[in-house]
């Protein structure tokens, strides 16, 4: 006898809500890195935390990428790729290559324009992600400002980073929980609209 479940075609669920939950708990490791008092020291190993995150965020992407959905694969790709091995690689570099972070600050800023054009695609699925996506753009944008030096030696500008990312962590959070909670269970409880 063959259950049904056998028999059935399997498909792969979207990667969606999983990186949303990982895309939030690296925010808020963000947000405690950007309002603490000891970034000197943590800063490596918070760069050694968004390189682990970055692997299972580029395999949801490439998943997502392999349903068709286009803007949670570039989701994946971009908060992988671009901000995980990126901003993770940027974090440890002083480590390696003592020196300015001129060019880390030029890395952000293209990313940062790359998040804010996700926005429009971003508004089709959910008014409050597409909200999310815009802070994580400016709170990048502001990173990027600041490692290049062009808001001089201001600590308050990474300070309102650590805010927003915290911002945008929340929203990552809500919208995984209630995507998951509507397909399980058939039905909007949570909106995400």
């Amino acid at each position: 006898m063959v259950c049904e479940w056998d028999s059935r075609r399997q498909e792969w669920s979207s990667g969606g809500a999983p990186a949303l939950y990982l895309i939030g708990v690296l925010l808020l490791a963000i947000f405690f890195y950007a309002t603490g008092a000891n970034q000197a020291s943590t800063a490596p190993v918070l760069g050694l935390w968004i390189l682990a995150t970055a692997i299972p965020l580029l395999i949801l992407g490439i998943i997502d990428m392999r349903r068709g959905d286009t803007l949670f694969g570039t989701l994946g790709m971009v908060f992988g790729g671009l901000l995980g091995l990126g901003a993770g690689l940027a974090f440890l570099r002083p480590v390696f290559l003592p020196g300015p972070p001129t060019m880390d600050g030029y890395w952000f800023l293209g990313t940062s324009f790359v998040i804010i054009l996700l926005v429009p695609s971003a508004l089709k699925k959910s008014k409050l992600f597409a909200f999310g996506l815009s802070d994580a753009g400016i709170a990048v944008l502001l990173l990027a400002l600041t490692l290049t030096g062009s808001l001089g030696q201001q600590g308050w500008s990474i300070e309102v980073v650590g805010y927003l990312a915290l911002l945008f962590c929340v929203i990552c959070f809500y919208s995984a929980t209630a995507r998951i909670t509507n397909e399980t269970y058939g039905r909007s409880i949570l909106p995400l609209r």
